[in-house]
């Protein structure tokens, strides 16, 4: 073999092992763009794998909590409304209280109480998804137990109106972490049912109508009764502050969710997600010096043992 056939032979394996890696990266590349994916199985990915895995776990974990917390919100809502109206109640019956003894007429008074102590049931009664919102732990019972307003006139206090209930009511957010989404209808709505018992009984000590106008014993009672609701609006009010403050509190923390979930998911990107723009020139390129191998190995194929033993 002379040295020019050497050289030549030599030559030729350099340029079939240049063809082989240029056909296994040229298959690569396919292979990327046509999946997406940098590599077929995350094992091929090294050691990188076991942050991706790590990565992945942490995402799953974000996107739960996330998802209790969207979950939660639209009961949040609803608890604010309910909290409302049952603020509104005290409020109007108090402001009808005082306007029947300004006027010196409380004939109407058996009828706006009626009026009131239904839509108060209603309220502490709401449920969200089947469940009694002001329940407590107890969610598959109304709160208010009493149907009518003679049933809360036979009974001690207003406060005994409600279901015995030990705990306040909680909601899982994710993570262990345990959130208490609404006070217990007796907490919240016990001052008003209980002004609403007093002037139930008034009423049926004075044969179911007062004095036109109220008398002096009448017209104390009734303001007892309205410092009562007074202080009952109060407590409405700050628990739906509190409510408020939940619901900010979800929102920042969905928002936080959100944030994170999105910078692991542009993580795990980088690290498994082709870079489809770069693989299509890098494909061209490759494409363009696969033919170029391809044509120069079909050429040094061709040559005849001969031509390296001259």
């Amino acid at each position: 073999m002379t040295i020019t056939s050497l050289s030549t032979y030599i030559i030729g394996e350099q340029t079939r092992a240049r063809f082989a890696r240029l056909q296994g990266e040229l298959t690569d590349t396919q292979t990327q763009i046509a999946t997406g994916k940098k590599v077929a199985e995350l094992k091929d990915s090294g050691v990188a794998s076991s942050s991706i895995v790590m990565a992945r776990d942490m995402l799953a974990r974000f996107e739960t909590r996330a998802q209790a917390l969207r979950d939660v919100s639209p009961r949040l809502e609803l608890q604010d409304t309910a909290r409302g109206a049952a603020s509104d109640i005290a409020k109007n019956l108090r402001l009808d209280v005082l306007k029947m003894i300004t006027l010196g007429d409380a004939s109407s008074l058996p009828d706006t109480l009626q009026q009131a102590f239904t839509s108060a049931a209603a309220q502490m009664n709401a449920q969200y998804n089947g469940f009694h919102m002001f329940g407590g732990d107890r969610v598959d019972t109304a709160p208010v137990t009493v149907a009518t307003l003679n049933d809360l006139a036979a009974l001690a206090n207003g406060q005994a109106a409600f279901a015995p209930v030990t705990r306040q009511q909680t909601v899982d957010l994710g993570e262990g972490f345990q959130a208490a989404v609404a006070d217990r209808a007796v907490d919240v709505a016990g001052g008003l049912f209980d002004a609403i018992r007093d002037i139930k009984v008034l009423l049926d000590a004075n044969g179911g109508a007062l004095g036109k106008p109220p008398t002096p014993a009448q017209r104390t009672a009734l303001e007892a009764a309205m410092t009562k609701l007074d202080q009952a609006a109060k407590t409405l009010t700050q628990a739906q502050a509190r409510n408020g403050d939940l619901q900010n509190r979800v929102y920042r923390e969905i928002t936080a969710s959100d944030d994170r979930t999105s910078l692991l998911q542009k993580t795990i990107g980088e690290a498994v997600d082709a870079d489809l723009p770069a693989l299509s020139i890098r494909l061209n390129q490759l494409m363009t010096q696969y033919q170029a191998s391809a044509s120069t190995f079909a050429q040094i194929r061709d040559m005849t043992l001969l031509n390296f033993l001259k």
